[in-house]
């Protein structure tokens, strides 16, 4: 895929409204609370958001006196402007701004809470080239990076290719609003999609998930309810489907114990353990159940022998092969392996399987939800 693998990832209402005041009514507090803790769990590489919606979040108002910048000549042609490799952060704040209209007092995400899905990310401003020379000028005295994707409008298609090809970004979460959800929704460019239903209906001129939408097929492939908030999870319809593509959804992670009790747990699959210790969370182990085992089985006998070597909060994520429907026992010996061979490293309790990758079938896994340091995409043909 030669662009970001993208995830829409909102919070919306009954009725599938995304903006307006039902966001701040009481009954949206919990499903505004879990959006930001999904938020911190899906990897990414950033965030993408329109013009309004960066301006209410973190600007606030400011506009930059662009009497006071050089303007930025096209020659010949419009030029994107990025910063060296060294200065770029890896984690990155993408504003879709057609006419260059948002001003910035920082080249990088200031919370005021310091959250860490937030916290920090570099801007990085996307322009159709009908944008004034002075404002240029004014990104590249801040050190904002900026590319250009169309004349008058910006192609979604063209700014994702240069995000993916001239900053290598491989993952980004589209929080919108619903002019930008909808533009990538017609450009067929939105992999995942992670809702947050509030139990509550919005007011009628309140804006939709997606305005100006086009008919579209997603796959149902994860819900959960969480204190009484519903959260769906879908994929683009065929995702799945090309040749040995495996498709791991983790569940959020849960204690040791709540793990152990949940029904999710007696059943074969994968499982992740980490470890809570201080403000850190690190990677311990990756585990399978198959055949008669089950989750649940590994779990107590690792409770009772080497997790009780460790200080502080074991966290376990349970693993399940959602395709293909066949063969399940073999794609999750695969999956481990796959997965202790790209990043083995990170296992510091695996001792097998972490430096060869023997199998005559070779599969494309895609991991989703909460999948904490886990690579979303494993091609091991790529290794071959």
């Amino acid at each position: 895929m030669n662009r970001p693998y993208i995830i829409c990832h909102m919070v919306t209402s009954i009725d599938g409204k995304v903006t307006g005041e039902f966001l701040s009514s009481p009954a949206s507090a919990e499903a505004c609370e879990i959006y930001y803790e999904i938020n911190r769990n899906l990897k990414s590489n950033g965030f993408i958001c329109g013009r309004v919606t960066m301006e209410s979040s973190f600007i606030g108002g400011y506009y930059p006196d662009l009497t006071k910048f050089k303007p930025v000549k096209p020659d010949p042609v419009r030029m994107d402007f990025m910063l060296d490799k060294e200065y770029m952060s890896g984690f990155y704040a993408v504003a879709f701004d057609t006419n260059g209209k948002l001003g910035w007092k920082s080249n990088k995400i200031i919370d005021p809470d310091g959250d860490p899905g937030y916290d920090g990310a570099q801007i990085i401003e996307v322009l159709s080239e009908n944008v004034d020379e002075r404002y240029l000028g004014y990104l590249e005295e801040m050190e904002i990076p900026y590319i250009f994707a169309g004349k008058d409008k910006i192609d979604v298609e063209l700014a994702l290719f240069k995000l993916k090809n001239i900053v290598g970004i491989d993952t980004l979460l589209l929080e919108g609003g619903s002019i930008i959800n909808g533009a990538f929704q017609r450009a067929n460019a939105i992999d995942e999609i992670s809702l947050i239903v509030a139990p509550v209906v919005a007011d009628k001129d309140d804006k939709p998930l997606f305005m100006d939408s086009a008919v579209q097929d997603f796959e149902l492939v994860g819900t959960e309810t969480k204190d009484g908030v519903l959260v769906l999870n879908y994929l683009k319809n065929g995702e799945r489907a090309f040749n040995n593509n495996v498709v791991i959804k983790w569940e959020y992670a849960l204690t040791l114990d709540e793990a152990i009790a949940s029904k999710k747990s007696n059943s074969k699959g994968l499982y992740y353990i980490s470890r809570v210790f201080g403000n850190k969370e690190t990677t311990l182990y990756l585990g399978i159940a198959t055949k008669n085992n089950t989750i649940r089985h590994r779990l107590k006998g690792h409770k009772s022998w080497w997790l009780k070597e460790y200080r502080g909060t074991i966290k376990v994520r349970i693993g399940k092969v959602i395709y293909p429907h066949t063969n399940i026992d073999e794609v999750i010996d695969h999956a481990e392996s796959a997965i202790l061979y790209e990043q083995g490293k990170l296992f510091f309790e695996n001792t097998s399987k972490t430096k060869s990758y023997t199998y005559d079938t070779v599969y494309n896994f895609k991991n989703i939800g909460d999948i904490f340091e886990l690579k979303p995409f494993i091609d091991m043909a790529e290794q071959e």
